[in-house]
């Protein structure tokens, strides 16, 4: 997509913002990555009053004592639904999500993510989730909450979905059924009921595409660089 020339100061205006924010977390992201963001954002028909905060997390796998790191940007999109719980749960599931490039430009344009099309179980019918990596930790109890959003990244970032280098953020209120077999395919046929179907095989999430809102975006260490 080609930007006309409000687009281009838009985006240049937003690369200014991103690297101000950085600063205060003493953190830099590659230059040409930085650009694509916010051409992406720009693209996406969004302004800098989107941009929240960085905050920085790291991650070690129990087998590895190699410690990864990541970024993660808050987003204040418009017009984001209100959670609501069908089943009386009040705490709020967290999720991450890999995608494609254009995936990123998509959501952050629809400001949700669009169920996911699995021709070869539900013929020329959409499904009503999609797949991502969970966890139900309380925000309140911020060791608990950093650790598993750090883990759920680590898993999402190394994971053959996430093909753009940025991953989308989210949450979600209401109901959560685990299922032992059956693969994404059981987990779509589950989801019209649940917000979330855990699929203990593979231990993705799928989520009800109409009971989420997107929350912000995450970065790698191949996007990033730490003082």
């Amino acid at each position: 997509m080609h930007l006309d020339i409000y687009q281009i100061k838009a985006a240049s205006t937003m690369a200014q913002h991103f690297q101000m924010l950085l600063s205060t977390i003493r953190v830099d992201i590659n230059r040409d990555y930085l650009d694509w963001l916010s051409r992406v954002i720009v693209e996406a028909g969004h302004d800098e009053t989107v941009l929240g905060t960085f905050k920085k997390y790291e991650y070690t796998p129990d087998n590895s004592s190699e410690t990864s790191h990541y970024l993660v940007l808050s987003l204040n999109l418009p017009d984001q639904p209100r959670l609501r719980s069908e089943s009386g749960r009040t705490g709020k599931m967290h999720f991450v999500h890999g995608t494609t490039p254009d995936g990123v430009r998509g959501i952050l344009h629809d400001k949700w993510i669009r169920p996911l099309y699995y021709a070869q179980h539900w013929g020329n019918q959409d499904s009503h989730g999609f797949m991502a990596f969970g966890h139900t930790a309380n925000k309140a109890v911020p060791e608990d909450y950093d650790w598993h959003q750090a883990r759920i990244m680590h898993k999402c970032w190394n994971s053959p979905k996430n093909r753009a280098n940025c991953m989308i953020i989210g949450e979600c209120v209401g109901s959560l059924t685990v299922i032992k077999e059956g693969g994404v395919a059981s987990a779509l046929k589950h989801i019209p009921k649940h917000t979330v179907v855990h699929e203990s095989r593979t231990k993705r999430w799928c989520i009800h595409s109409h009971r989420h809102r997107i929350t912000g975006l995450a970065f790698g260490s191949a996007a990033i660089a730490l003082d």
